[in-house]
């Protein structure tokens, strides 16, 4: 059985912190989808506090069949909303560069030529 003895947690409980972990990267997705990038911020910084706690777990052994396929589902669900949440941000960090070069341009146009 899996021993988290040193953080004071069961295999149950780390379980239930990877599922806290799935839905936060679901909520990001949704608000990614939905463009709501402050909350969408919001919700990287409750998650990476809650990465940092997991990676901070140590574990004498992880030999527990059941746990080690729940953790692996979990941890696959989490990867590939991360995948699609970093497919729609790079999208829209595009087109903020864009706007910017433009607003740059611009800018640059009207100090070479006067406004």
């Amino acid at each position: 059985m899996a021993s988290f003895e040193n953080a004071g947690l069961t295999p149950s409980e780390v379980l239930s912190l990877y599922e806290r972990l799935r839905v936060l990267s679901s909520q990001m997705l949704k608000n990614a989808r939905e463009e709501n990038w402050e909350e969408l911020t919001g919700k990287e910084l409750e998650r990476v506090g809650l990465i940092e706690k997991l990676r901070s777990l140590t574990l004498e052994q992880e030999s527990e069949p059941q746990f080690v396929a729940a953790k692996s589902r979990l941890i696959h669900s989490i990867l590939e909303m991360d995948q699609e949440i970093r497919d729609i941000t790079g999208s829209r960090l595009a087109e903020i560069k864009s706007d910017l070069d433009s607003i740059s341009s611009s800018k640059k146009l009207n100090n070479a030529y006067g406004s």
